[in-house]
């Protein structure tokens, strides 16, 4: 087999090429190159098998029958976990790309990035396209890695009614884009028109490839990113994890089911289709990887809530365009209980963006005035490594309460395990889940040794030491 460097004379048909899903069994170990050969584009690195059960039965039995072959050098390399893969490169690779559709800046947590000034870079090399390329062969590989997993949800029959409906609503729904957020948002609406899911491609949330909002970038490093210590490509899997924290912690009622999916649609967006002009994509390239959350009827953004009451003091038209000065977030009252579990899942799940546009709030019929009922959406940007927590809940005086006997069980009975196991199921680093289960930890020193905490001041503890504190 070739070496990773020996390009210069590479020639697929002397060496197994394999399926998109035959390579999301492996994990990248070094970099990738793409390779030209008769009019077709490959992508060639060195990977190793992810060490499943399944996957080493796998490895064992093809390196039996490499031998019998005679191929012992790659019999060898079977048994060692180590090949060189290599994989057909399908997708749109183009360059008159409107320059407004690339990122601008990068992270906001860096020093600015103008994104179009490499972007030119590359094509004055040619080298956009391979960029490009070796993008949308990650988003395929991303893809296959998580369809057993996804199948392997279904069979949950906590989820199971979802999955069932996403079915139903592939087949009878409609799908139209949101536009809002910084990424691809779509509403999953059924035949009357109504709302029932949010999804999320992961491909097209910002600094990703097909993002529509004129934040996509080609791009693969670390200073890409919309929060530093959160990579991109993450945010389905991070909505889902965030839903699965919830039922860990026992707060189902704060974040809306959320799962995995792999959908298809022709309103998913490919950066191909800023060009311009609508680019025939390849065979499945607009089936994603998405996350589909429970779309909340009744409920509205705890800004749009402030600026409505705003409104209505003033006794005057609503309309949100035209009000500037709106209520303190600490102005809204909460029901207590939501309030508490709410802060509870952002301090475990080391949530990033939890601000009023993610507060989803809603007032009981014929109760006026009476505390209104949260539920937080977004969960893109959970579980990093090194935080700090945005959590705008902290501007409420409800702040200052004592956490809840019912709190404190909440966290004392958090399985460090079971967290770590769901972080590792949706593919976070260790690093993330080393900093997850660290904060856990303080949480619950930090009750033990003071019945009496405030949401405050755990608050204040979570958010200085997102990582818990050094043994």
């Amino acid at each position: 087999m070739h070496k990773l460097s020996d390009t210069s004379d590479f020639n697929p048909e002397l060496q197994r090429v394999f399926s998109t899903s035959e390579a999301a069994k492996f994990e990248k170990t070094g970099d990738s190159k793409i390779v030209n050969y008769n009019g077709r584009s490959y992508e060639y690195y060195d990977a190793k098998l992810h060490s499943s059960t399944v996957a080493t039965i796998e490895r064992i039995i093809h390196a039996i029958f490499l031998f019998i072959m005679g191929d012992l050098i790659n019999a060898w390399k079977e048994i060692t976990n180590r090949m060189v893969v290599c994989v057909e490169v399908k997708g749109t690779a183009i360059k008159d790309i409107a320059s407004d559709n690339w990122a601008t800046i990068g992270s906001p947590t860096s020093e600015p990035i103008d994104i179009r000034a490499q972007i030119s870079e590359l094509i004055t090399r040619d080298a956009l396209s391979t960029e490009i390329m070796l993008r949308q062969q990650e988003i395929l590989r991303r893809k296959e890695e998580f369809r057993p997993k996804i199948e392997q949800e279904k069979l949950d029959k906590q989820k199971s009614p979802s999955y069932a409906q996403l079915q139903e609503l592939s087949r009878n729904g409609t799908l139209q884009p949101a536009g809002v957020g910084s990424g691809g948002v779509y509403f999953l609406q059924d035949e009357q028109g109504k709302s029932k899911f949010v999804i999320k491609p992961h491909d097209e949330a910002a600094f990703c490839l097909h993002n529509p909002r004129k934040q996509a970038c080609p791009l693969l490093n670390d200073s890409l990113r919309t929060r530093e210590d959160i990579p991109a490509y993450e945010s389905a899997q991070n909505e889902a994890l965030g839903s699965s924290i919830a039922e860990l912690i026992n707060a189902r009622n704060i974040v809306p089911e959320t799962v995995l999916t792999i959908y298809t649609s022709d309103q998913f967006h490919l950066i191909s289709d800023s060009a311009g002009r609508k680019v025939k994509s390849e065979p499945n390239e607009r089936e994603k990887l998405c996350s589909a959350q429970k779309f909340i009827e009744g409920a509205e953004t705890a800004d749009d809530y402030c600026k409505r009451k705003e409104s209505e003091k003033n006794k005057a038209v609503y309309d949100p365009s035209k009000i500037v000065a709106v209520y303190d977030p600490g102005d809204i009252v909460y029901d207590p209980h939501d309030f508490e579990m709410g802060n509870i899942y952002i301090w475990v799940s080391g949530n990033e963006d939890a601000t009023r546009d993610n507060f989803m709030v809603s007032e009981e019929p014929g109760r006026e005035g009476a505390p209104v009922h949260l539920q937080i959406i977004d969960s893109s940007l959970i579980c990093g490594d090194r935080g700090p927590i945005g959590n705008e809940l902290a501007a409420s005086p409800q702040m200052k309460s004592v956490i809840s006997l019912q709190g404190r069980d909440s966290i004392k009975n958090i399985s460090t395990k079971a967290l770590a196991a769901k972080m590792r199921f949706f593919g976070k680093s260790e690093a993330s889940i080393a900093a997850a289960v660290g904060r856990v930890k303080m949480m619950q020193a930090a009750i033990k040794n003071d019945p009496n905490i405030t949401l405050g001041e755990m608050n204040k503890l979570v958010k200085n030491n997102y990582a818990g504190l050094p043994s």
